[in-house]
C-alpha cells in the first residue's frame, strides 16, 4: 500500500503543479521526524477523545480507542507507519521518474498513446528496477519495525499480541523474560529473512540495471 500511495505522490510532484516544491518538502518531513514524537502524535489522534473520533463523529460514527481494539490496533500502527516513511519511498520513485528519457513520451505522443498508455508501457516498465529496490527496503524496513509497536503498546505488544513485531517480540524475550538463547535463534533468522531478501534484491536489480 505505501509503495503505491508513494508512487502516486512522486508522480503528482512531479508533474508541472504549482508549489511542486512545497508538496515534495511535505511529503517527505514525516522520514525525517523521530517515530517516537510520531507514535505519541498518532496516540493522541487515535484516542477515544481524539481529533480522529471527533472528526468521526460528525458522520453519527461511534468513537474508538483505536490502539486498544484487538481488530483495530494493527491495522492503525500500518496507517502511522505509512505516514511517517511513504516520503522516503516518495523520493526514490521521483528520482527513477525523472531518469526516464522526456523522448520516450514524445515517441509515444507522435504514435498516438494518451497519457494512461504512456503510463502503463513507459512509466511502468522503466520504473520496475526502482520498484523493486523499494519493495525490498519496505519489506526489510516492516521486519524490523520496532518504535511504533513499543510505544503504542508499551512494550507488551498488547491488546492480545495484536501488535507484536518480530523486533518487539526478540526485545521482550531477550531483556524482560532473560531468555538469551531464544532470543539469539529469533535475531538469528531475522537476519537470514534480511540477508536473503537483500541478495535476492542485489540480483535482480543488477540483472535489471545490465538489461538496461
Amino acid at each position: 500500500m505505501q509503495l503505491v500511495i508513494a508512487l502516486i505522490l512522486a508522480l503528482i510532484v512531479d508533474s508541472d503543479i504549482k508549489g511542486k516544491t512545497f508538496f515534495r518538502v511535505a511529503y517527505y518531513i514525516p522520514t525525517v521526524t523521530s517515530t517516537v514524537a510520531v507514535s505519541v502524535m498518532f496516540m493522541f489522534i487515535f484516542k477515544t477523545d481524539g481529533l480522529l473520533n471527533k472528526f468521526l463523529k460528525i458522520f453519527g460514527i461511534p468513537p474508538y480507542n483505536w490502539f486498544s481494539d484487538v481488530r483495530l490496533a494493527l491495522p492503525s500502527i500500518m496507517g502511522m507507519a505509512i505516514w511517517s516513511s511513504v516520503g522516503l519511498y516518495m523520493i526514490i520513485f521521483l528520482a527513477g521518474l525523472q531518469d526516464i528519457p522526456h523522448s520516450l513520451y514524445e515517441a509515444a505522443w507522435i504514435d498516438g498513446a494518451n497519457k494512461w498508455q504512456q503510463f502503463w508501457y513507459v512509466t511502468l516498465p522503466l520504473l520496475r528496477p526502482t520498484f523493486f529496490f523499494n519493495l525490498v527496503v519496505s519489506l526489510i524496513g516492516t521486519f524490523q519495525v520496532f518504535d511504533q509497536a513499543y510505544v503504542v503498546s508499551g512494550g507488551n505488544g498488547g491488546p492480545l499480541n495484536a501488535t507484536m513485531t518480530v523486533v518487539l517480540y526478540l526485545y521482550r524475550t531477550g531483556f524482560r523474560d532473560f531468555k538469551m538463547g531464544y532470543a539469539c535463534a529469533i535475531a538469528f533468522i531475522l537476519f537470514a529473512i534480511i540477508f536473503v531478501l537483500t541478495l535476492l534484491q542485489k540480483k535482480l536489480f543488477g540483472e535489471e540495471t545490465q538489461y538496461q
